[in-house]
């Protein structure tokens, strides 16, 4: 039998479709073909992206994630506004409600509104109601999406993910029957698996059961059963890595992956931490040097004093230095006290101070956050 091209396979289904089911809407196929003939006739450029190896086709990650991570984490400005956003987005928690009205069993529309019978479909495709039993496995699962962790938590770290480096992972695992459980994994660690054409899937295969780092890394080239448990095997299309190891294979339809900005055919996300990277940079120079003038005891005023010989002025900063000392606040540690950078000598001449450390309202020290 001659194979049929693309083009011919969707002309004929075209037909099938038609011929078959007499009730739809002749207008609605024709679309929805006409949309996949238009897909037939393309294929997609080469995506540019940087490989980390060439046999998982692991696509490397845009920016180093990890370092976004701690700024968001470490820096005042970023906690402040990622903070905000957050309690906005889970202020009001959330509440289940219907999907649907009505929706039709033979061609899967929804209505918003009680309608009689559906209008692609007529009089005898039936329509069904919400179903009460639907509604109260979701709010189970939004009770005790694992285990370990509360949705609240699950959604907080999802935005922090997204906020941060523009890219979220949320394993799925299938726990029995219509038992689910779900797991945000670190977008540190995950890197997606694709080939030139930016298509999902290295077309290396694993064992979702038998598959453990260091343990049982035995992967295949093709799909089947696994040899070992029977179980189908999966393409792998996410990994997770650790200090340049595989810790972790996951197949598509295990990991949610998302992101607040896509920029196609890239894969991943565009941070905009990364976007203001070097005025955050700036930021943390600015807060150190403050810090490290007005904590770690630099050199503040010199005081000559007239007549006095060395060791009488090194015993009067010394008696200074115990009194200044009795009222003192650390700011990392919280001990009580005060330290005191005056430095004393003995002179000649008249007494005489002269300044060492920038006058604080010159250094701006009140303002420079404002920045």
């Amino acid at each position: 039998m001659k194979k049929m091209t693309l083009r011919q396979s969707v002309t004929n289904f075209r037909k099938r479709i038609v011929n078959s089911l007499p009730l739809y809407s002749r207008k609605s196929v024709n679309t929805l073909v006409t949309a996949a003939e238009e897909v037939a006739k393309s294929r997609r450029g080469t995506v540019t992206q940087q490989y980390i190896e060439s046999v998982d086709k692991i696509v490397d990650q845009p920016w180093p994630y990890l370092l976004l991570k701690k700024y968001a984490n470490r820096h005042p400005f970023l906690r402040i506004v990622h903070g905000a956003i957050i309690r906005e987005a889970v202020r009001n928690r959330w509440d289940v409600q219907e999907k649907f009205a009505k929706k039709c069993t033979f061609c899967g529309q929804e209505f918003a509104e009680p309608v009689e019978e559906c209008p692609d479909c007529g009089p005898t495709a039936l329509l069904r109601d919400p179903n009460p039993q639907e509604k109260k496995r979701l709010e189970a699962f939004l009770d005790n999406p694992n285990r370990d962790d509360e949705m609240v938590d699950i959604i907080k770290s999802v935005f922090k993910d997204n906020l941060a480096v523009d890219d979220w992972y949320v394993s799925i695992k299938n726990i029995g029957g219509n038992q689910w459980v779900v797991y945000v994994e670190d977008s540190a660690e995950m890197f997606i698996c694709a080939d030139k054409q930016g298509r999902l899937g290295n077309g290396v295969w694993f064992c979702p059961e038998c598959w453990k780092p260091e343990e049982h890394e035995k992967t295949y080239p093709g799909k089947g059963a696994c040899p070992y448990c029977d179980v189908p095997l999966k393409e792998t299309a996410y990994v997770q890595k650790q200090e340049g190891t595989i810790k972790a294979r996951f197949g598509r339809d295990e990991i949610i992956h998302g992101n607040s900005d896509p920029w196609l055919p890239q894969l991943y996300g565009n941070s905009k931490v990364m976007a203001v990277l070097q005025e955050l940079r700036t930021a943390f120079a600015m807060s150190s040097f403050n810090f490290d003038t007005y904590a770690s005891g630099h050199l503040a005023k010199i005081i000559f004093m007239e007549g006095e010989d060395q060791s009488k002025a090194t015993e009067i900063g010394k008696a200074a230095k115990e009194q200044a000392e009795k009222i003192e606040i650390d700011a990392w540690t919280g001990r009580i006290g005060r330290k005191i950078r005056n430095l004393f000598f003995g002179s000649r001449g008249k007494v005489s101070v002269h300044d060492v450390m920038p006058d604080p309202e010159k250094m701006q020290s009140l303002e420079w956050m404002e920045f």
